[in-house]
């Protein structure tokens, strides 16, 4: 018996043969077209039926965790717009090739430029232009995979799948899918919770597994190749009762949610007593899930009742506990998530700007150096803004280290005379957040002496039409500076 770890990205339990898949790699050709507008319009064609499959599965499909949720956002948002569009767009107009290729190629290169960095959320990006490439060329007629599970149903276990791969399977001859490449937010990963497919990421998959037994433990991200008789059993009866389980619980979910003795909702003035546990600060804090399948594989699952709540009523719990609660324990005893309580009274009190202003101590050292390749996308967003607004003389970007935390963005601004700063902030963070890569953004002005050491090292990527600087910008730096800094960040 062998046996493997990976990452669940869907609950369950699956026993059966594997079936090894391996995707030989198909090149769309290169060809000129004499028609720009026909491939043009073939594009726009593609880009509707693929926005409307998302849609379909992001408001009808099974619920989805918050992060899953995100990834479906961010691939509409690719699909409607921004840099990738207008590139594939561009080569279809300038080199007159087939709007199939055009997405190809666009995908490989921009793969072939960030396949170096190590930024998680530059990887998500590409994961989704890669998913987003798929489904587009699928939607124009491009040629890919189809996958033959034959008559008995199979364990799939390949390096990696398509959208359009799981799309066309038989799924009543799916038991379970095991990848090597993907994440549990992949456009393949949440298809497979919509079709309630046990799903394992991350697994160093082997061509020699073809046709041998096979255990998929959805709930501890573990496969067992040729299983002993007694483990084989044993995952028997556990596979029937999940079985069972998932049925009651689909019927009870077609039903209209009443308690035994008939009520829907508590009565005004319940106490309820909720269970808490305590973090390495000692503080207790409230274990929360984010979904069903998470809870049931907790120790919490037998002994204890569960409540749904929205999240803001969770946080409501946290600030009025006046202390007695230090914060929220999203899916313990995994990789969780711990959000303080402090977090979540500066959050409710800059929740209309998004501001949250942090002075930064006297003498701490703080780096600047150039970003390693400039937030193309971003720059733009905040150019067209300040353009709009007028009221910035000068605004210039670098990259913070700050000991201790994670690299950010920071956005120096040279503010107009008697002009306020925090409506510009507050005004660019929600069109700058989308094209951060996920990076923090820090804002500060030229007065202080972060902002100042800013303007001696670079250039400024906006300068204010008309606007006559008194201050000689100097030179480029090309090395990193380092400083003591006592300046605010916002």
């Amino acid at each position: 018996m062998e046996i493997y770890k990976g990452t669940s990205a869907f609950s369950g339990i699956a026993i059966g043969k594997i079936l090894y898949y391996h995707r030989g790699e198909y090149q769309i050709r290169q060809s000129m077209v004499d028609n720009v507008k026909k491939e043009l319009d073939r594009l726009e064609h593609a880009r509707t039926a693929v926005k409307t499959q998302i849609q379909h599965m992001y408001k009808n499909g099974a619920p989805l965790p918050k992060e899953q949720e995100l990834t479906l956002k961010r691939q509409l948002k690719l699909l409607s717009g921004g840099s990738f569009q207008r590139a594939v767009e561009s080569m279809i107009t300038t080199e007159k090739v087939s709007a199939a290729y055009a997405v190809q190629t666009t995908r490989d290169e921009l793969a072939n430029v960030f396949r170096k960095l190590e930024d998680e959320a530059v990887k998500e990006q590409i994961e989704n232009i890669r998913e987003i490439s798929e489904l587009l060329i699928g939607a124009m007629g491009g040629s890919h995979a189809r996958i033959n599970l034959g008559d008995e149903p199979v364990i799939l276990a390949a390096e990696q799948l398509s959208p359009n791969e799981l799309l066309e399977m038989n799924k009543s001859s799916l038991l379970a899918i095991v990848m090597h490449q993907g994440s549990i937010i992949s456009h393949v990963s949440i298809m497979a919770k919509s079709m309630a497919v046990p799903t394992l990421v991350e697994v160093e998959i082997q061509k020699e597994w073809d046709g041998h037994m096979a255990i998929v433990d959805g709930y501890t991200g573990t496969l067992y190749i040729d299983p002993e008789p007694e483990l084989l059993k044993e995952y028997e009866i556990r596979h029937t009762a999940d079985m069972e389980e998932r049925e009651e619980l689909l019927r009870l979910r077609n039903q209209e949610d009443i308690t035994a003795d008939g009520k829907q909702t508590l009565e005004q003035g319940v106490k309820i007593n909720f269970a808490l546990l305590t973090n390495g600060n000692g503080e207790k804090v409230l274990p929360c899930f984010t979904d069903e399948d998470t809870f049931a594989a907790s120790q919490f699952n037998e002994g204890f009742k569960r409540i749904i709540f929205a999240y803001k009523q969770v946080e409501d719990l946290v600030l009025n506990s006046k202390g007695g609660i230090g914060g929220i324990a999203m899916n313990p005893f995994t990789e969780n998530c711990f959000v303080s309580g402090d977090f979540i009274r500066q959050y409710r009190e800059h929740q209309d700007t998004g501001i949250v202003e942090n002075k930064i101590k006297p003498g701490t050292k703080v780096k600047l150096r150039k970003p390693k390749y400039q937030p193309i996308n971003m720059l733009e967003e905040a150019t067209k803004y300040l353009e709009e607004k007028g009221n910035v003389n000068r605004a210039y970007i670098q990259m913070m280290e700050e000991a201790g935390k994670e690299d950010k963005y920071l956005i120096t601004l040279d503010m107009a005379e008697g002009e306020d700063e925090k409506p510009v902030i507050a005004g660019l963070i929600p069109l700058l957040k989308p094209h951060s890569f996920g990076i923090e953004i820090a804002f500060v002005t030229s007065k202080g002496s972060l902002g100042s050491q800013t303007i001696r090292m670079t250039d400024p990527f906006y300068t204010r039409e008309g606007y006559a600087a008194t201050e000689k910008t100097a030179e480029n730096v090309s090395e990193d500076t380092e400083e003591e800094n006592s300046d605010s960040e916002e």
